[in-house]
């Protein structure tokens, strides 16, 4: 096993609550590249969210984003997978009249839906650990058969309530996309499919990396596909036990110093 690439998600695998990189990272990804070793990034979250990060470390490297549903390089998409928004339409409209904040992505812009519910105060109460703009869409434009999407979401920080309900609901759609439901707050809603996994097998084809010369890092369920499908499937030390059971290696550090500890464990640097 020769890695040749190295794959990290974003949210509390590489960035803590503090939304801090840590300056470490960035000089282990020069090492890395200087050593030819790809450095890229696997995440739920959307481009505009993404991007800075990507930024940030320095990444040429293409990276996954909305949870495989799109792979680019900067701000350019070189793949992208959509499902159509109008079947989930009286989801969308219950979610929104349990106060739920709804919004939706294509593959450069995310919308927060607008619809007659007054909870709207949810709106910015979403994990703000990255900057990104957020517009508004109207609930009555979404209802059109050509409306398509990379992603949808809701979220509510307040209540798994809300959540539980829309679980139900959803339990006939499973078959139709890929669901992710996170603790108590949020579910996301991606084209059936489409999974971190599949989105780090065609990063590496894009990159003419074998999958056994790949390392994965992670540390939610969000992540165990991905860390299955690697050479290599990293936990770091905060992850959860679902994933830690996976995992080639657990780190004892948490987040971008757990990655850091794999990397040296395998002699990549």
């Amino acid at each position: 096993m020769d890695i040749r690439l190295v794959v990290c998600d974003i949210d509390d695998t590489l960035i803590d609550q503090s939304a801090q990189i840590p300056a470490q990272i960035i000089d282990i990804i020069k090492k890395l590249n200087k050593n030819g070793i790809y450095f890229s990034l696997a995440t739920g979250r959307n481009l505009p969210w993404a991007l800075p990060v990507a930024e940030q470390l320095g990444i040429t490297t293409p990276y996954i984003v909305s949870n495989g549903a799109c792979i680019f390089r900067g701000d350019k998409s070189l793949i992208k997978h959509s499902f159509p928004i109008l079947p989930l339409m009286d989801i969308i409209c219950t979610a929104d009249e349990l106060g739920l904040t709804v919004t939706v992505s294509d593959a450069y812009k995310e919308w927060v839906v607008q619809g007659e519910s007054k909870g709207k105060d949810q709106q910015n109460s979403i994990d703000n650990r990255f900057s990104g703009p957020r517009n508004s869409l109207d609930l009555s434009s979404l209802n059109s058969d050509n409306n398509f999407f990379q992603k949808l979401q809701f979220y509510r920080e307040d209540s798994s309530q809300q959540i539980q309900v829309l679980r139900q609901l959803l339990q006939p759609f499973s078959d139709d996309y890929s669901i992710i439901t996170y603790p108590r707050q949020s579910i996301e809603i991606g084209p059936m499919g489409c999974s971190k996994a599949t989105g780090l097998t065609e990063l590496a084809k894009l990159l003419q990396v074998p999958m056994d010369d790949v390392m994965a890092c992670g540390d939610y369920v969000n992540d165990v596909e991905m860390l299955r499908e690697a050479g290599i499937g990293v936990a770091v030390g905060n992850a959860s036990r679902e994933l830690k059971e996976v995992a080639d290696f657990v780190a004892n550090a948490d987040c971008a110093y757990g990655v850091i500890e794999a990397i040296k464990h395998y002699s990549l640097i």
